[in-house]
């Protein structure tokens, strides 16, 4: 497993600028926070999900059939994945790369959200 993915706990302070948004707490309790250590604007990003290892995607192609490609990427989180280089913007990826039959060469159709 990649280092980077892997979750870890450490104990911080905060300390907040609104002391009315600590009104509630109590001693003791738990949170989740995301540390932001550089942050890019106006970038091709896609869902981190989208990705096999070595920075490969599923892109499904103008004839409806599954394209492996490899992309050069950026920075990323748990949710999404800046592309640098390997794919422009408007061209779809696969997202449910885990479901049995999608990979390279298979014929593909898009299925509609639920939010």
């Amino acid at each position: 497993m990649d280092r980077e993915k892997q979750s870890r706990t450490v104990e911080i302070e905060v300390d907040f600028k609104h002391p009315e948004d600590s009104q509630n707490m109590l001693p003791g309790y738990s949170a989740d926070a995301e540390v932001i250590l550089q942050h890019q604007t106006q970038v091709l990003r896609i869902p981190s999900e989208a990705l096999f290892d070595n920075n490969r995607v599923l892109v499904l192609n103008s004839d409806g059939q599954l394209q492996q490609r490899q992309l050069k990427t950026g920075i990323s989180n748990w949710h999404f994945t800046e592309v640098i280089d390997g794919l422009n913007a408007g061209e779809q990826v696969v997202t449910s790369i885990e479901r049995e039959g999608v990979k390279a060469g298979a014929y593909a159709t898009i299925e509609p959200q639920h939010d």
